[in-house]
């Protein structure tokens, strides 16, 4: 038994169209796909920034910490609002330059994504003027690949110490009564 449609098309042109359409579909569809980019030279770019990022901290350069970061990036800092674009992060890198730090110690734990965005776990340290470390904790940078490189484009971390507990019900009262 043979299939046909009524009129002049047979089965042949019919499922011809159909599998032509399908092959149609799947390349369109596999050229929609976002670029993968190759973990570790996302990795290897990671790297060489966070270098120049250690020694733009150690030299107490604000302007060329803040041109590691991409020009619409955003800062979420620790205990303050987000700092939004490369002229507040020069100014927030030049404030925290003002303290005793020497330097700082970066550490990628891993990368996760593809494309030309991925995100960076990572720990750091902060070294003081003595050589002693004056800080420990994690972060989470966002990095997006531009026409001048692997860039932070949302750069969050927090210290590992322990939180200072909030001021109790009955002492916040004393405080403004007094």
């Amino acid at each position: 038994m043979r299939f046909s449609l009524p009129g002049r098309l047979s089965a042949f042109p019919v499922a011809f169209f159909v599998a032509l359409f399908a092959m149609a579909l799947v390349f369109v569809g596999s050229c929609a796909r976002p670029p993968q980019a190759d973990p570790t030279a996302a990795r290897a770019g990671i790297d060489s920034v966070n270098q120049e990022f250690t020694k733009a901290l150690a030299a107490h350069d604000a302007k060329a910490l803040a041109f590691l970061y991409a020009e619409d990036a955003e800062l979420l800092p620790p205990n303050a609002g987000p700092v939004l674009g490369r002229e507040a992060i020069a100014n927030f890198w030049g404030s925290v330059l003002e303290l005793p730090i020497q330097s700082i110690a970066l550490e990628t734990i891993d990368v996760h994504g593809a494309g030309n965005e991925v995100t960076e776990e990572g720990r750091y340290s902060l070294i003081g003027a003595k050589g002693d470390t004056v800080e420990t904790g994690k972060s989470l940078v966002v990095w997006r690949k531009t026409e001048a490189g692997w860039r932070l484009y949302r750069d969050m971390w927090s210290s590992n110490a322990t939180a200072a507990a909030p001021a109790t019900a009955d002492s916040t009262s004393a405080a403004i009564k007094e």
